[in-house]
Order: structure tokens, then sequence, then C-alpha cells
């Protein structure tokens, strides 16, 4: 994957306090770092074991405080990346117009205790116009490290390459007409995509045979 522009997500990215930030997505690390840096100060003042003995107490508030921050303000660091893979899915296949359509697929991975974000998230993008369907989908989320990639590795279907479209949990499916089964992971069914996509392809079809 090679980088491109992720310029919302670098906006919403840089209103983030990151060690607040960190500290929410793992209860263990935040604990052992707190009694660590709580120990190391407290050498330093000759007081190891009375900060020690604080830091371990603190550990799992400073955690759940990092957690509620996540859930807080995770959602604009999303729809920025979210919307830098639709503009860029866009930009690659050079596809605009009023018959065209976008539509994100977002399949997120797991979630740790108490934060509603995932450490990953992997969107693809459709864009459906009245001849082709036209997906992107080299992207990567690391919302736990604030990481964000957009590539450039896109396919664009034709309607009389595909047979059927469908959902089938967790994938959106594009059957070919060669027999092929294009899977495209979404967390939830995108009924918006399907609806779009299936009216086109059965215009399309109709179309092709005449009356």
């Amino acid at each position: 994957m090679s980088g491109g522009t992720t310029r919302n997500f670098q906006d919403a990215k840089s209103s983030i306090t990151v060690p607040i930030w960190l500290a929410g997505w793992n209860i263990l690390y935040t604990w052992v770092a707190v009694i660590v840096i709580a120990g190391i100060v407290g050498y330093a003042i000759d007081s190891a074991w009375t900060l020690g003995a604080l830091g371990f107490l603190a550990g799992p508030a400073v955690w759940f405080f990092g957690a509620r921050y996540i859930n807080d303000n995770y959602e604009p660091v999303l729809q920025g990346y979210l919307r830098d893979v639709e503009g860029r899915g866009r930009e690659i296949l050079g596809l605009a117009g009023e018959n065209v359509a976008s539509y994100t697929l977002k399949y997120k991975g797991d979630s740790p205790l108490l934060v509603s974000a995932a450490k990953e998230y992997r969107p693809t993008s459709l864009i459906v116009t009245d001849s082709s369907v036209a997906v992107y989908d080299d992207t990567e989320l690391n919302m736990m490290m604030l990481n964000a990639d957009v590539g450039t590795d896109t396919r664009e279907m034709y309607y009389d390459q595909i047979s059927t479209v469908n959902y089938s949990d967790p994938y959106l499916e594009l059957k070919t007409s060669d027999g092929d089964t294009m899977q495209y992971y979404s967390s939830r069914k995108p009924n918006d995509a399907l609806h779009d996509i299936q009216s086109r392809l059965r215009e399309y079809k109709s179309a092709s045979v005449g009356p």
C-alpha cells in the first residue's frame, strides 16, 4: 500500500491528546506504566514506595479516564478517515457526476474493554454509476496508534461482468458472469448500496435485452 492524502483524518487527529488516548486502550499496560512512572518519580524524591503504592491505586483510574476519552473523541477521527477514503477512491477512478453515488462499507476489528472504538478499521468505498461498480479498498486505519493510509489499488466491474449482488454476513458479494465471487467486508448489511446496485444492474440488463 502506498501512502495518499489523509487530510481530514490528520485534521481530526490534531485535536487528540495522545498520552490520554493511549492510556485507554489497555488496562494492564497503563497500570504498569503508571506504577513505573510513579516509582521513578518517587525514587528521585526518596519516596519510591509511597508513590509506587499510589501509582498502583491510580492505574485503573487513569485507564478508565483514557477509555472515556477515546469514546468521546474517536468518532471525528473515524469520520475524517472515511471522507478521505471516499475522496481518494473518486480521485483515482476519476468518477464524478449526477448519476454517480458513493457508499462506504465499514468493517472494524476488535474493541478493548469499555472502548467503543475498534483498534483497526478497513473501509471499502463503492462508487456506483449507471454502467459499473468501482471498488476501492486499499485502506487501513490503526485507530489505537492513530496511523492511517490510503493506497491506489482499485477494481471496476461493468454490469455485463456482474451476475448478482447480495450480502452474506460479513461480506458484500459481487458474483461475476464467469462464476467468481468478489467479497468485501461490511460490519452491517449495506441496504442503501445493495438497493442502488441491484436497481442499476436490473435496468442495465433490461436495456441490454431490449424489447
